[in-house]
């Protein structure tokens, strides 16, 4: 029966063995799948700015990274908050700041670093925050929504600008009702102007360069559309659908020019129509059968402009310069070339009224005889080629010959 019970003994004892390990690994498994599962668990990455003052501030106060790399995103955000006022040539600045809340421990530090990791690990957040900043309001609510990675330390001086700045408090209600904060969101609001701050264009914009964009693009809206006001532009804005390109939604709007922004050609009116707005240029675009309706927006930008040249029908495009404005091309109906003699016609008399002619329509086109024979063709440009009046009608004719093939 001893016998027995030893053997009993060691048959226990082995299979306790194999439970432990078997809950061991049990365990490890579970802990693997939170860590990667949950992120108030999860261990993050620590790189870029952040990542020296870490280290300063763990040299001093041990400890520092490990529990940054663990900490919760609402800790984890507000030390990157903290540590973006640290400057590492003169710690004992935010060390002064923060020394009512270190204080209270009754330690003694003798490197500033110290009390300043002491405080972003072990006092709360909001009681850090209210102390640094105690005009700001909801700042501690838009650290809980940045996400867990930290920000650029430009971005967290937007961030606390906003928060503590009146003159912000447009671009701060905006921020409040966003669900979600991108990094981008500082940076941009800061670009945006009232009344023109908005969580919907936040959401849409991808830089600060496209919030400059969209400025100018409401400037230019406003010039070539008067009846777009502000009040107007936004309701606008906010009818918008989701998921709707903002870009498309200017283009729309300059479809719409009702008026020119540039100084015009003075052409005498009795034979040249300038096509100066949106409903002119669809008009001509119907009788001419072409895509002038698709060229608003480059009228409402400044670059073009189409005349309607009525002795012969034909289009004219002009581009604006510098100062005045230089022929590009003349078009009959359904875009179809004019006769050399119509062309040369019209390009005496915008030169007549100061339009700029290119070389190869004016003081060069006697060598457009070469460009023809040698093939030499600038297909960015009209290069019909204006030639010798002894030769219009053989031009005409070869002219018809190759379209009618």
């Amino acid at each position: 029966m001893g016998n027995q019970s030893s053997a009993q003994i060691l048959f226990d004892r082995f299979r306790f063995r194999e439970i432990v390990v078997w809950c061991a690994i049990a365990s490890e498994t579970l802990l693997v799948r939170l860590l990667s599962h949950n992120p108030l668990l999860r261990q993050r990455p620590v790189e870029g700015w952040i990542l020296s003052k870490l280290i300063a501030c763990d040299e001093a106060f041990p400890s520092t990274l490990r529990r940054y790399i663990t900490a919760s995103p609402l800790r984890a955000q507000l030390i990157a908050l903290v540590l973006c006022e640290l400057d590492l040539a003169r710690p004992d600045l935010l060390a002064s700041r923060l020394h009512s809340l270190s204080s209270l421990t009754g330690l003694a530090f003798t490197n500033p670093l110290a009390p300043i990791a002491y405080t972003i690990l072990h006092r709360r957040v909001r009681d850090i925050v209210r102390h640094l900043y105690p005009t700001s309001e909801g700042l501690v609510g838009i650290l809980s929504k940045i996400g867990d990675e930290p920000l650029s330390e430009e971005n967290y001086r937007l961030m606390i600008e906003l928060h503590t700045k009146p003159q912000h408090r447009a671009r701060l209600s905006a921020l409040r009702y966003m669900p979600r904060v991108p990094a981008r969101a500082f940076a941009i609001l800061m670009a945006l102007e009232p009344p023109y701050v908005s969580m919907k264009l936040v959401k849409q914009l991808a830089s600060v360069h496209q919030a400059k964009d969209f400025l100018c693009s409401i400037e230019l809206i406003k010039r070539v559309v008067p009846t777009a006001s502000d009040g107007v532009l936004i309701a606008s804005l906010e009818s918008m659908e989701a998921g709707s390109n903002l870009g498309s939604w200017v283009q729309r709007w300059l479809e719409r020019a009702s008026h020119l922004w540039v100084e015009p050609p003075s052409l005498n009116s009795a034979e040249f129509t300038l096509l100066a707005n949106a409903d002119a240029m669809r008009d001509a675009g119907r009788r001419f059968e072409n895509c002038l309706e698709t060229k608003v927006a480059f009228v409402a930008l400044g670059r073009t402009l189409f005349v309607e040249y009525r002795p012969h029908p034909c289009i004219i495009e002009l581009e604006s310069l510098d100062s005045g404005w230089v022929f590009h091309a003349i078009h009959g109906k359904s875009n179809l070339p004019v006769s050399p003699s119509i062309t040369r016609q019209v390009l005496k008399k915008l030169h007549s009224a100061g339009i700029r002619i290119p070389a190869r329509h004016f003081r060069a086109a006697h060598y457009n005889r070469v460009a023809r024979l040698a093939s030499i063709y600038d297909f960015s440009r009209d290069d019909f080629g204006v030639i010798d009046e002894d030769d219009e009608l053989a031009d005409k004719l070869a002219f018809d010959a190759s379209y009618a093939a």
